[in-house]
């Protein structure tokens, strides 16, 4: 991955925090020199939700803590709400991101089908 990963990482953790605070870390400084990403620590026994979900921890709240941070992210970032002149700002401050758009339609559209050591036939 590339050093830009970190900028639009922060830049889409600053955006979502905006529209979700209750469910996103908030962001105190990002440093693009160094690709650094200051934010709140969560502290234990929080885990990433992948982990905790192979270990087959019950998140009961799970349903409804997606749901709303969906909900508020998709339609306040969308046309719907906004005006074109900022929805198309912020979609052209994104398309710099095509390191990462590259690697999710690998992992997401190629690796599931090819024989590829992660498949799983």
């Amino acid at each position: 991955m590339t050093k830009e990963r970190a900028f639009f990482e922060s830049l889409a953790l600053k955006e979502k925090g905006k529209l979700c605070p209750e469910h996103v870390p908030e962001v105190y400084h990002f440093d693009r020199t160094m690709s650094l990403i200051g934010m709140r620590y969560l502290e234990p026994p929080h885990i990433i939700l992948r982990k905790g979900l192979i270990a087959g921890v019950e998140y009961p709240l799970l349903a409804e803590h997606m749901s709303d941070f969906l909900a508020k992210t998709l339609f306040f970032s969308s046309l719907l709400f906004r005006s074109t002149t900022d929805h198309k700002r912020d979609v052209a401050e994104f398309c710099g991101n095509v390191e990462l758009c590259r690697l999710t339609e690998q992992v997401v559209f190629n690796d599931p089908y090819s024989n590829h050591w992660t498949s799983p036939y």
